[in-house]
């Protein structure tokens, strides 16, 4: 992706996506068509965010939430990490159809089912459910562009419950 850093800045587009075939816009649209990349993918964020969880969990206090929504959560782990420092907490982790089957899996492996659900769909089209207190934005906001970051803020004033946060979480 990074050989492809400077024309995408100058087309304002991502030019990587060349190398990914499939369908859709979004990387993550062409990786849910090719299953084992996009295990190796889902695999490599979850390290990440294992690695970057520990500041997390110190970044913010999560003690006066009881339900995170975890947009684009992937496979669960940042969840779990939110569960089970936090035992008050329920999680519900809102990503794409086949990322939300992986995150089943891991979440029930964990035995973390009762306290953490997902929600498949696509957050960058699909309204957010409004069933939480939080919506934690955990290494998402770079991605994309300015406008798209405003109209995930949009949909988050309009899924949150009165007195709701936006918690915006990045290894940077």
């Amino acid at each position: 992706a990074l050989a492809d850093f400077v024309s995408s800045l100058k087309e304002n587009r991502n030019v990587g996506l060349r190398h990914f075939e499939g369908k859709g816009k979004t990387l993550y649209e062409r990786l849910s068509s090719d299953p084992d990349l996009e295990e190796v993918f889902q695999r490599a964020m979850s390290t990440l965010s294992s690695k970057t969880n520990p500041a997390l969990l110190k970044a913010f206090d999560f003690k006066k939430f009881t339900h995170i929504l975890d947009v684009g959560g992937g496979d669960g782990t940042n969840a779990a990490t939110l569960v089970k420092a936090y035992p008050h907490l329920k999680a519900t982790v809102f990503d794409i159809p086949s990322v939300c089957k992986r995150a089943e899996s891991k979440i029930k492996a964990l035995g973390l089912d009762a306290k953490i659900h997902t929600h498949a769909g696509n957050f960058l089209t699909d309204p957010f459910p409004a069933t939480a207190d939080a919506i934690l934005f955990n290494h998402i906001m770079p991605i994309w562009s300015e406008s798209r970051n405003r109209e995930l803020l949009r949909k988050s004033f309009a899924a949150l419950k009165e007195g709701g946060a936006v918690l915006i979480f990045n290894m940077m």
